[in-house]
């Protein structure tokens, strides 16, 4: 009897944790619904408004774009022989000059969520991207049983150079090559990682070792 209890309480757990996966993250509530490997069938049932804006070969990538949430506006997903590979959910304020306190207001509390999520073991890369010039953004990644999520963002050390401020969190299936999602890696002689953080965000991962 006690060992059906327990079993019945470890299932509620993980179907727990299932479900309220991205709560921390302040997604919308349809990204819950959200697994990697499903088909693309089951993507379009729940979300069907969303766009089809590249088809290559056996690869698709589509858009959708959120209403009256508090931080993300956008995804993009990509399928691979009709299953889902990658997906991002981002905060690209288009039209908008570079906002700072909306960078400072949010990347550090997602940062620890993260951290205490997935753990401490990260991986670090630099992002070159373009906007009035060239400009750099962090890339850190988990690496975790089943899965990788990354986590890039505009600093505000970029502030002079970026119009527009950028918050990305993106998912995929474990074996994928990270330029296949992420293909303006630089290498590390180009720009040092730690120069592009604040000290918050320094502290955050120095505290997590």
């Amino acid at each position: 009897m006690f060992k059906k209890i327990l079993i019945t309480i470890i299932l509620v757990i993980s179907f727990s944790q299932n479900v309220y996966a991205y709560d921390f993250l302040k997604f919308p509530a349809i990204i819950d619904k959200i697994k990697l490997e499903m088909s693309y069938i089951d993507f379009k049932n729940i979300l069907p408004e969303s766009r089809l804006v590249v088809e290559n070969n056996s690869k698709k990538m589509l858009t959708f774009f959120f209403e009256n949430n508090e931080l993300w506006n956008s995804a993009i997903f990509f399928f691979k022989d009709e299953q889902l590979q990658y997906f991002s959910i981002l905060k690209l304020k288009l039209n908008e000059k570079f906002n700072g306190s909306e960078i400072n207001n949010y990347v550090p509390d997602l940062l620890r969520n993260l951290i205490k999520k997935y753990g401490c073991n990260i991986t670090k890369h630099v992002i070159g991207q373009n906007s009035n010039k060239k400009y750099y953004e962090p890339l850190i990644i988990w690496h975790t049983d089943s899965s990788n999520i990354y986590f890039n963002y505009t600093p505000d050390k970029m502030s002079d150079i970026v119009e527009t401020a950028n918050i990305s969190i993106g998912f995929s299936v474990q074996e994928v090559e990270i330029v296949e999602y992420y293909p303006n890696i630089v290498s590390s002689g180009e720009v040092n990682f730690n120069d592009l953080l604040s000290d918050e965000i320094k502290q955050i991962i120095n505290k997590s070792k």
